[in-house]
């Protein structure tokens, strides 16, 4: 299920700090980044690395990770500025808002977002956006009490997810005993929004039993729910062999993010034979749902003939769609579209049609900059340098 756009139009008026008393906020420091991923954890119930998620991230604002402490200088609250990479001087983005669950009900939610959407307005940006998801009633609240808007033209759900979500949210019905009833009258999409309520409130008990009901119904994203749980065994014990089957099934079934897990371990032999061929089956499956990640790795399919026929005209081709994503979050979240900007700058300069084009080589890597990352972004301004010299040479 996508994610719920919000949107605060412009930045008047937003409240300046009224931290609780035994509280405080302040930036992170260099060395807390396990303090982070720690509070991530608890608040989320999975793991997250602080470097992808915040300093690497492309988009991030500097001096833009924000902490709540208390008198131990214990992490209780967290929040991340970054930017809109297709809109960098309008739209900040409110990202990575996590209360520690012990110390709910003390604002510390409201005053963390606040906080991000101080810098943001201070780095210069006209508007914010964020995104969560619908049945997180206490963050929405916060988010509408702070000015955001919903929005409503996301895709064609988000009309009736916002209706139920006010119905909800002004004691007009529950919610959520309705979706039991559809649930067990044997509603898939039901039984998985269950299982994804549960996932997120850590209930597994309660998660594994409505995930597991939706995937005997096929449900793509279920499916692929309790590959994850059945590969990682932290949930149920670990069992590689149905993991992959239920992996396969929700690949056949047209779920993206498990085409391109299945493409991976195909491609290093994990718990299936090591198979290029079967590998890029997989990546181009998703490559062609618009998956930046897919459409890098079967430009380089191509470009190596891994799997298929080496082809340049279509290792360009994929490369250019994931250098150019239709959707702004893969630009924020994949360094793959770094690294397919970086391969046809490559491409371009080498010539690997006999003719350099050096113009296009400096497009491309010049965007590369724009996103930004480590060794990628270190790549893309050495090529620039060479190809100046190049040009001034000439």
């Amino acid at each position: 299920m996508s994610l719920l756009r919000m949107e605060r139009p412009d930045m008047a008026n937003i409240p300046v700090a009224n931290i609780p008393d035994g509280f405080q906020l302040r930036l992170i420091r260099p060395n807390e980044k396990q303090k982070w991923e720690e509070l991530f954890h608890k608040a989320f119930g999975f793991e997250n690395s602080f470097d992808n998620d915040n300093a690497s991230a492309a988009g991030y604002v500097e001096d833009g990770v924000f902490v709540i402490t208390d008198g131990a200088d214990k992490f209780v609250a967290i929040g991340t500025a970054l930017c809109d990479n297709e809109n960098p001087n309008g739209c900040g983005v409110v990202y990575s808002i996590a209360v520690d669950p012990d110390y709910s009900g003390k604002k510390l939610g409201y005053e963390i977002t606040a906080a991000v959407l101080r810098r943001i307005r201070d780095a210069g940006f006209t508007k914010a956006e964020l995104k969560t998801k619908d049945f997180i009633f206490p963050a929405i609240k916060i988010y509408l009490d702070l000015g955001f808007l919903p929005d409503l033209t996301a895709d064609e759900t988000m009309p009736k997810r916002w209706e139920n979500i006010h119905k909800i949210m002004s004691g007009k019905h529950n919610f959520l005993a309705k979706k039991i009833a559809r649930a067990e009258q044997g509603d898939a999409d039901c039984q998985f929004y269950l299982g994804e309520y549960y996932h997120d409130k850590q209930d597994f008990t309660q998660a594994l039993k409505w995930l597991a009901l939706a995937a005997e119904q096929d449900h793509p994203e279920a499916l692929f729910y309790l590959a994850g749980y059945y590969g990682g065994g932290e949930v149920v014990e670990e069992n590689s062999e149905l993991s992959i089957k239920l992996l396969t099934k929700s690949a056949e079934l047209g779920h993206a993010d498990a085409q391109i897990c299945l493409a991976w371990h195909y491609a290093e032999g994990t718990n299936v034979p090591q198979c290029n061929t079967t590998m890029t089956k997989w990546f181009i499956k998703a490559a062609e749902q618009g998956m930046p990640v897919a459409q890098y790795q079967v430009g380089f399919a191509y470009k190596h003939g891994n799997g298929v026929e080496p082809d340049i005209e279509e290792a360009v081709k994929w490369w250019t769609l994931a250098a150019e994503p239709a959707n702004s979050f893969y630009l924020q979240q994949y360094p793959e579209v770094l690294w397919a900007r970086n391969a046809l700058g490559f491409h371009y300069y080498c010539g690997f049609d006999g003719k350099p084009d050096y113009s296009l080589a400096e497009k491309w890597y010049k965007k590369a900059l724009e996103v930004g990352g480590g060794e990628g972004e270190g790549e893309a301004a050495k090529m620039l340098a060479l190809i100046e010299r190049i040009k001034n040479d000439d």
